[in-house]
Order: structure tokens, then sequence, then C-alpha cells
């Protein structure tokens, strides 16, 4: 049994002893052995600002996208005026498409997308959800003409600032359409007055 006992204790003394000395090094030098993977990894700050320029771009994006799809679908079941579900059918066509493209660069570039509206939009579509006729038809407009507003911005700003180079050919692309629905639904808006 003695035999066995003082051969673990010389192997426990050891390690102890080389841990020690690897961790209370002063002159600068490092243990080679532990060194690397005690080194942190360099933090690169203009990569993470430009993941957090193209982060928040894929959520405004995503949460303006699934907002006009969704108060348009509201539109298309609640009102009885033919051009305001003329331009809900637009939204809905147009935006899905957009939220699909979106989604599917998002996902390559492994950044999360949103899956629900947040508390402003859902608020939006609460308020809507409680009109009815002519009241829930200039509701939804000026809810389509700030949304759009917002969604003109955002891809402006995404076309210019995004670093990858795949969300700014998006912005860059989506902007004119969204430019054209700002368009008309303002004018839209303004005939409902």
């Amino acid at each position: 049994m003695k035999n066995v006992i003082y051969p673990l204790a010389v192997s426990a003394l050891l390690a102890a002893t080389a841990c020690n000395n690897s961790a209370n090094k002063t002159d600068g030098t490092s243990d080679t052995t532990m060194g690397a993977a005690n080194t942190p990894p360099a933090v690169d700050d203009n990569a993470m600002q430009s993941a957090q320029v193209d982060t928040g771009f894929v959520r405004k994006a995503a949460i303006g996208g699934m907002a006009e799809v969704e108060m348009s679908k509201l539109a298309l079941d609640k009102s009885s005026n033919a051009k305001v579900k003329e331009f809900a059918t637009m939204m809905v066509n147009d935006h899905t498409k957009a939220n699909e493209e979106l989604k599917s660069i998002a996902e390559q570039k492994n950044l999360t997308i949103p899956t629900s509206l947040d508390a402003a939009h859902e608020q939006k579509k609460q308020d809507l959800m409680k009109k009815e006729g002519a009241e829930f038809d200039k509701a939804y407009l000026k809810a389509m003409v700030e949304g759009h507003e917002d969604a003109h911005k955002v891809m402006e700003e995404g076309a210019k600032n995004n670093q990858d180079q795949h969300l700014r050919e998006f912005a860059a692309k989506t902007e004119p359409v969204v430019k054209q629905h700002l368009e008309m639904v303002k004018k839209l808006h303004a005939d409902m007055k």
C-alpha cells in the first residue's frame, strides 16, 4: 500500500508545483503549454459595430415588414373600400416577398430575425382591430403612411450603412418599392379626408 501512495503523492505534488509556477510568472513570459488557451481572442471594435448596424437593420426591416403584412390582412377582412383592399393586397404580396428575401439573407449570415411584432407595432395593430368602416380605413391608411415613412428611412440608411453587401443590396433594391408604396398610400389617405 505504501508503494502505491508514494508515487501518487509525488505526482500530485509535481502537478501542483507546475500549475503554481505557470500562474505566478511575473517576468512577462508565458508558459507555452498554457498561454494560448488562456489568451482571450482579440476584439475587433469595427466588426462589432458593423454587426450591430446589420443586426439593427434586420430587426427594423423585419418588424416593419411584418407589421405591413399583418395590418394589411386586417384591411382585407375589415375594409369595404375597393381602393383600400387593392392597396392592402399589394402590401401583403410585396411585403411578404420582401420579408422572405430578408429572412433568407439573415439566415445565411446567422443573424436573428424577429418572429413577432414589437410593442409599438402590436399596439397599432390592436387599435386597428377595434375600428370599423370608414374609421378603420382612415386609421389603416394613416398607419401605412407612418409605417412606410419609417421603412423608407430604414431602407435608405441600410443601403448606405449596412456592412454586409447582401443586406446593402437588399435595402437598395427595396427602397424604391417602399417609396412607391409611400406615395400611393399618401394619395389614398389624402383622398379619404
